[in-house]
């Protein structure tokens, strides 16, 4: 009888864990939200996150997506805010979202990203791999972390994209594949990495929205005396292209 290697068998066991069908999301409540998506409920993550999660923070609207964060005593932090994620991990392939980004710009963040970590149900694995598209300061910045390592931010401010963020809906994306990942918006490229790219054999990353209040002042901006700010979310969209 021919003995299949251990290491075979659990990298094959993990791949079947991440890979995950293409979907749209159109964030309309006849979708099977439940069965994709969960929101994270009574807990905070720390600094330099001030908000706790809350799924009382997060709606689908009449085909939108509603992130609301505002200002709370009533958790351990100054606010409460929106954290969505799915079930399910995903692995390369073409990652876009649809959005509108909050009003307030300074000591407030909107993620759209790729997460896998050591306290994220992570099927034992403890290693910290993310690709983040990161809205702040009037702009948006792409980001990735290796093995917990990051340092790969770029950001675009309002001038350089054109347009303000706040106030339409415009496509933000990134395609994660073997070795690079591109960051586009509204279907255009605007970064090309290369260096210390995130493997599928390292476990495919959990699909996450938020929108939080920041304390690191020098990366987000000033905190807001009286926080009350919101973002929204038209389409999810995962393809393995």
């Amino acid at each position: 009888m021919k003995l299949t290697p251990i290491s075979t068998l659990l990298t094959s066991l993990l791949l079947t864990i991440t890979a995950q069908a293409d979907f749209v999301d159109n964030m309309t409540s006849t979708e099977p939200s439940s069965a994709l998506w969960s929101t994270s409920d009574g807990w905070s993550n720390g600094w330099p996150f001030d908000t706790c999660w809350e799924s009382s923070q997060f709606a689908r609207n009449n085909g939108i997506g509603t992130l609301n964060l505002v200002s709370s005593t009533l958790c351990s932090e100054t606010t409460i805010g929106p954290e969505y994620r799915t079930n399910g991990y995903y692995s390369y392939g073409t990652y876009t979202f649809s959005i509108k980004a909050p009003t307030e710009n300074s000591g407030v963040v909107m993620g759209a990203f790729t997460y896998r970590g050591p306290y994220d149900n992570n099927n034992g694995n403890p290693i910290h791999n993310e690709i983040d598209l990161e809205f702040l300061k009037g702009g948006v910045q792409f980001n990735y972390f290796h093995k917990g390592i990051g340092k790969h931010e770029y950001f675009l401010t309002a001038a350089q994209l054109g347009f303000n963020p706040s106030e339409n809906f415009h496509t933000y994306s990134f395609s994660w594949q073997a070795g690079i990942i591109k960051f586009s918006v509204d279907g255009i490229v605007k970064l090309t990495s290369r260096k210390d790219i995130p493997t599928v054999k390292e476990g495919g990353m959990k699909i996450m929205i938020n929108l939080w209040q920041c304390l690191a002042s020098s990366w987000c901006g000033t905190t807001p005396g009286n926080t009350n700010t919101t973002a929204y979310v038209d389409w999810v969209k995962y393809t393995i292209k």
